[in-house]
């Protein structure tokens, strides 16, 4: 291959092993130029090495600049952070951009859906404030910051002014 491109590659736990199988036979299919840095996190890297994210993980990340995580198990009721949110606390990656349309022939209701939907990853519930009060109850604590807001709310106003959203 020339001009290779490594990316970091967290194949996740069960099916996120399977999915991100699916993607490196694609990505050949294709004859991308990547290179696949794998590395491990949730529940096969508590087995291995006792943490949820190990240093390699980060390290594969900061030295590539790209990666691409399959679905990660995290541990229920051992103090353990999501990886998900833990990768969006570290990496800032507050805003998630989704886009919603209606493309090509797919049968739809509506044909000229064109939204585009900016959700904040790293507060709200994503926060992690939890508390079992009893067996039969748990609270989990919604943070919202201005920081957060005034965040997302600029990022999405960016977005529109960059991709002449009108409304």
């Amino acid at each position: 291959m020339t001009n290779t491109h490594t990316i970091a590659l967290i194949p996740g736990d069960g099916i996120g092993k399977e999915i991100t199988e699916a993607v490196k036979e694609v990505a050949k299919a294709l004859e991308s130029p990547i290179a696949w840095d794998e590395v491990v996190a949730g529940q096969d890297a508590i087995d291995e090495t006792g943490e949820l994210i190990p240093k390699a993980v980060y390290d594969a990340i900061d030295t590539h600049k790209v990666a691409l995580k399959g679905p990660v198990a995290t541990p229920i009721g051992e103090g353990f952070r999501s990886v998900n949110v833990s990768l969006r606390k570290h990496y800032q990656l507050h805003t998630n951009i989704r886009p919603i349309r209606v493309l090509g022939q797919i049968p739809a209701i509506h044909r000229d859906v064109d939204i585009v939907l900016f959700r904040e990853n790293t507060e709200d519930l994503y926060a992690g404030v939890e508390a079992q009060i009893s067996p039969d109850e748990a609270h989990s604590i919604k943070i919202i910051t201005r920081k957060a807001t005034e965040r997302i709310v600029t990022a999405a106003f960016e977005y529109a002014v960059a991709n002449d959203r009108k409304t």
